[in-house]
């Protein structure tokens, strides 16, 4: 829950160059398109997880401002990633309901030096990067 208006909230999950001012494994953004984001809208992250650089490309496949935010992405090797932002108006604030999905690929070999890689480092990161973002919108 964040004691913002949802609009507020959407403002910034939304702005690809505001990325770095909550997202903890955010290098960069080498390219996006123009414009807010829409469906359609495309845009190359550069990321860092586990002191290892990597890009990913993603295009946002579902956008309802200011309700939802679905990216598809596809990263190293092939490997696939969504992260979806939902949002929600509850008790006088904003929930927000985030999911991030990365599939590796190689079937279970890759799902295997996925989890010897990478670890719980994503979900630790993602925690973070929401404790932030939360910091970051209620203090304005």
């Amino acid at each position: 829950m964040v004691a913002v208006a949802r609009e507020d909230v959407w403002d910034v999950v939304s702005d690809v160059h505001r990325l770095g001012d909550w997202v903890t494994i955010h290098r960069g953004v080498e390219h996006a398109d123009a414009g807010p984001v829409c469906d359609g809208f495309s845009m190359v992250q550069r990321l860092e997880l586990n002191g290892a650089d990597f890009t990913v490309e993603w295009t946002a496949v579902s956008v309802d401002a200011p309700d939802l935010l679905r990216w598809e992405g596809i990263g190293p090797g092939g490997a696939e990633a969504v992260t979806e932002y939902r949002l929600l108006t509850e008790d006088g604030g904003t929930r927000l309901g985030y999911c991030n999905d990365f599939d590796a690929p190689g079937g279970l070999l890759g799902s295997v030096v996925e989890t010897v890689l990478v670890g719980d480092g994503p979900e630790q990161e993602a925690v973070a990067s929401l404790d932030r973002l939360k910091r970051l919108l209620e203090s304005r």
